[in-house]
């Protein structure tokens, strides 16, 4: 009889907590938050060129990118994907690490200079720069105009 009145009570305090914390729980509210996804493509100058399509993807806070090879055409189809980053608040920029190994983090690969595309990003912008960042040859860039369907 002890133990269930204690687990009465126990369970009339988590209800009275879980209602006093608007009855949300913060894991899953960003996680209720809709993403939103954003494609960028590029269109090569030189018959030779492969198109190039980064597809940005933000939800609450967190905003990812990755850059894929297309298909030749003018539409949004995938070949391959060359690379997967996130946006760095403190560089104002989407960093997408080239070659990035499971042995290293991102944070020490950009600190080590390795090859990466660095995508400077504003709130509205409609045509994006990727400049090709590393040790060895001078960068490129390549710009990214927004797709839509």
């Amino acid at each position: 009889m002890k133990k269930a009145k204690n687990l009465a009570c126990l369970i009339g305090i988590l209800a009275l907590a879980f209602l006093a914390t608007g009855c949300s729980d913060s894991r899953t509210s960003e996680s209720a938050t809709p993403k939103q996804v954003v494609k960028f493509r590029s269109y090569p100058k030189s018959a030779v060129g492969i198109p190039k399509g980064l597809v940005v993807e933000k939800q609450g806070a967190a905003v990812t990118a990755t850059l894929y090879d297309l298909k030749d055409g003018n539409g949004f189809v995938i070949d391959s994907q060359l690379a997967t980053g996130r946006y760095w608040p403190d560089k104002n920029a989407i960093i997408l690490p080239i070659g990035l190994t499971p042995l290293i983090s991102a944070e020490d690969w950009i600190a080590q200079d390795g090859p990466r595309m660095e995508i400077p990003i504003g709130q509205s912008a409609t045509n994006l720069f990727a400049m090709f960042k590393s040790l060895g040859p001078p960068g490129m860039s390549i710009e990214l105009l927004r797709f839509v369907e």
